[in-house]
C-alpha cells in the first residue's frame, strides 16, 4: 500500500490536463497576454521562456487564479478556472512556488514544510480541543512525512534550523518541500533556478524531472540550462504571445531564440 509520504514524493497515477484556450490578460488599458492557447498534460515539463515583460509571470499568476483574465479560458480537468477561487486552487491541486519564496524566515524548516499540509485537523480550535488524540495524529503523520520531503531533496540542514539560516539555495530547496506537502498535481514555479549556482542547478534540474515524471509542471524561466535539463516542451513568450511552442532540441541555441531573447 502506497503511504501519505510516497503519493507527494513519487508520480501520481490519474492523468490530468490543464489547458488555456485565447486567454488574455490586461493590467488597466495594457494587455500582457494576448490570446494564449497551451494544452498540457500530466508528464509534462514546459519551460516559459522569453525577454523581460514577455507575460511569464502572468502566465502562472493568471492559472493559479491570482489575477483574472480578461477573455479566454482555463480549466482544469475540464473545470473552469473560474469555478474555484485562488485559494481552493491548492486544494483543487494547483501549487505555486514564487519567486520571493513567501516562507517564514524565523521558523524552522520543519514548520515552514508542515504549512504546506492541506485540511489539517485540528487547524480549528473546537477540533484540537474536543479530538485532541487525533489532532497529534494528524501533526505527528504530517511531521513524518515533512521529514521524509526534506530528505528526499536532499536537505542537509537540521529541520529545526530556522529558515534565515540557510543558503539562498537551500531555501528554494524548503519551498519546493512545502509545495510537495501540497501533493499538488500541478506544479507552477517561478524563476526557480534564479541565484543559483551551476552544480545547484543541475541538481534541482534532475529534481524537477522527477517530480514531473506523473505531474504537470510549469517553469516561467530565465535560465537555459534548468529549461534544457528539465523541460519536455518549451512555450517561447514576446510581448504576451506565444512564438514558439516546441521542443528543447527545435528552439535552444538557434538563431531565432537569441533574436527573440536578445534581439540579435
Amino acid at each position: 500500500m502506497i503511504s501519505h509520504n510516497e503519493q507527494r514524493l513519487l508520480p501520481q497515477q490519474s492523468a490530468h490536463h490543464l489547458t488555456l484556450d485565447n486567454v488574455s490578460v490586461a493590467y488597466g488599458a495594457t494587455t500582457v497576454l494576448h490570446s494564449i492557447r497551451l494544452a498540457i498534460s500530466t508528464g509534462e515539463i514546459v519551460g516559459v521562456i522569453g525577454p523581460n515583460g514577455a507575460g511569464k509571470t502572468t502566465l502562472l499568476r493568471a492559472i493559479s487564479g491570482l489575477i483574472n483574465t480578461q477573455a479566454g479560458t482555463i480549466a482544469l480537468d475540464g473545470v473552469p478556472r473560474t469555478a474555484f477561487s485562488a485559494s481552493q486552487a491548492a486544494t483543487l491541486g494547483i501549487g505555486h512556488m514564487f519567486q520571493d519564496l513567501r516562507l517564514l524566515p524565523r521558523a524552522t524548516i520543519l514548520d515552514n514544510v508542515l504549512l504546506g499540509f492541506p485540511n489539517q485537523y485540528g487547524d480549528r480550535l473546537v477540533q484540537a480541543v474536543c479530538s485532541p488524540s487525533r489532532t497529534k495524529q494528524t501533526v505527528d503523520q504530517n511531521t513524518e512525512e515533512a521529514i521524509q520531503i526534506l530528505e528526499h531533496l536532499g536537505i542537509k540542514a537540521s529541520r529545526n534550523a530556522t529558515v534565515e539560516s540557510l543558503a539562498y539555495g537551500e531555501q528554494k530547496l524548503v519551498a519546493l518541500a512545502r509545495l510537495l506537502a501540497m501533493n499538488s498535481n500541478v506544479l507552477l514555479m517561478d524563476e526557480i533556478a534564479a541565484g543559483l549556482s551551476l552544480p545547484t542547478r543541475r541538481s534541482l534540474a534532475a529534481r524537477i524531472r522527477e517530480l514531473g515524471q506523473n505531474r504537470i509542471v510549469v517553469l516561467s524561466e530565465h535560465d537555459l540550462v534548468m529549461v534544457e535539463e528539465a523541460c519536455t516542451r518549451i512555450c517561447v513568450l514576446k510581448a504576451g504571445r506565444v512564438l514558439f511552442d516546441v521542443s528543447p532540441q527545435e528552439i535552444l541555441g538557434s538563431e531565432r531564440l537569441r533574436d527573440v531573447l536578445y534581439g540579435t
